[in-house]
Order: structure tokens, then C-alpha cells, then sequence
């Protein structure tokens, strides 16, 4: 599987609470949980507020275009069809943000589309992050795939693929995160652990298919490092546009 990764859980924003600060002024300019866990390295753990973003954001996929070593990279030399599975969430108590969701229609889900080709998505794009002020950052995983599925096998997957997300060990973190007085280093590795294992329950679920993977996009927006634009994305087989806004 080829992958693609911006940034880090570890950049995500954080600031000291106003008592830490005034008490330790050598932590009051940390706004990372990287910055956060090299300063209490070799101190006790010191708990931060998560950053919120002060206007509401959102990210969708505008479009998609196959490059032209696609077909020699997956020995298929006509139209392809193919899906996109994601997963997005903050560090609030929101639940994981998944693509295609249970309200989808599976016939719009599979593009049918060429080497070389561009498909640009109404409005827009299609929805990774729903649009909301954002706690800490946007982290998402964005996962292109060909299919040689039937409507209803593909139905069958999904279906699969967002009742993992929803019961993920993830998405029970996020809630007891949200929930208490603040976080610290040992908070974002937990997270981390917990992304990586929900990567990979996804890898095995779509193994047992016999659908092929194209490309694997991991990226992390931290509320401190937010532009609207337009962000095109150039990965092994395929370039994404995505629409920040």
C-alpha cells in the first residue's frame, strides 16, 4: 500500500492552562503536544487545554485524476472502477467522520474512471471533516481503492468498514479525552496507538476482498496551521485535490 503522510498527531494544538503558565513561564509559549513532551521529559506530567479553533472548519475531497503510470501499476489497461473510504476526527467527543457513511448511496460510490482522467466532485467534494470549530486539529485517513465488486458486495463491505470505525478503541478514547481536565504526552500516544491499531483492523478487513489499494493518504491539520485553499496532493498512482474550508 502506498502512503502518503502530513504531519503528526504530535503537532496538534495545545496550550498551557493560565495556572501552569503563570506558575512555569518556560511552558507558557508551548502550543504542540511534540513541544509539550520534550519540555516534561524528564519532569512529571504536565496537563494542557486543547486549542479550539476560533471559526468553524472543514475538508472534503474535490477531485481525483489517475496518473498516467496507473495502469502498469495495477495491470489494468481500460476504465477502472474505484472507491474511497474515509475516516477523519478531532479531539473532541464528536464521533469519527467516515466516508462512505450509513446514509450513502452506493451507487454514486464507485467512479468509473481512466488512466490519466479527472473527476471533479459537485460542490464541495466529497466529505472527510464536517465542518465545526475544531478541538486540537483535524487528523484524517483518506484510502483510494479499486473494486471488482458488485453493488451489494461493496454494500456488504462498507457496511463492515463503518461498524469497525464506529466501535474502534479510538473512538471510545476521544470521549474520555474530551472529557477530562486536560491532556498531556501520555494523552496523544494513546490516540496515536489507538489510530494505528484502527489502520490496521481496516487493512485486514479489506484484505479479505479482492479489491486492490491504489493510494493512502494520512494527514494532521493542527488548529495552529489552517489556510482555506484548495491542496493538491501528488501520491503513486493518483493526485487529489483537497478542499479546505
Amino acid at each position: 500500500m502506498a502512503l502518503i503522510k502530513y504531519g503528526s498527531l504530535f503537532d496538534f494544538s495545545v496550550k498551557a492552562k493560565p495556572q501552569v503558565a503563570q506558575e512555569m513561564r518556560s511552558i507558557a509559549d508551548i502550543n504542540t503536544f511534540r513541544e509539550l513532551a520534550e519540555v516534561t521529559r524528564k519532569s512529571k506530567p504536565i496537563s494542557f487545554d486543547l486549542q479550539i479553533s476560533p471559526d468553524e472548519r472543514g475538508l472534503s475531497l474535490k477531485a481525483i485524476t489517475l496518473n498516467r503510470n496507473f495502469d502498469g501499476f495495477l495491470s489494468n489497461f481500460s476504465q477502472n472502477n474505484i472507491y474511497i473510504l474515509s475516516a477523519a476526527w478531532d479531539l473532541s467527543d464528536n464521533p469519527i467522520n467516515y466516508y462512505p457513511s450509513s446514509d450513502s448511496d452506493l451507487a454514486n460510490c464507485t467512479i468509473n474512471i481512466s488512466a490519466g482522467q479527472t473527476v471533479e466532485f459537485p460542490d464541495k467534494g466529497i466529505p472527510v471533516f464536517p465542518k465545526r470549530k475544531v478541538v486540537g486539529g483535524i487528523a484524517y485517513k483518506i484510502l483510494i481503492m479499486e473494486s471488482d465488486q458488485n453493488v451489494r458486495n461493496l454494500g456488504s463491505l462498507l457496511s463492515t468498514v463503518g461498524d469497525t470505525i464506529r466501535r474502534s478503541e479510538l473512538g471510545f478514547l476521544l470521549g474520555l479525552i474530551s472529557k477530562a481536565t486536560g491532556v498531556n504526552g501520555a494523552s496523544v500516544l494513546l490516540i496515536s496507538e489507538a489510530s494505528k491499531r484502527l489502520s490496521h483492523s481496516l487493512g485486514e478487513i479489506l484484505k479479505t476482498n479482492s479489491d486492490d489499494y491504489v493510494d493512502y493518504l494520512e494527514g494532521y491539520h493542527p488548529v495552529t496551521n489552517w489556510v482555506r485553499d484548495f491542496e493538491t496532493v501528488e501520491n503513486n498512482s493518483s493526485t487529489i485535490v483537497l478542499n479546505r474550508f
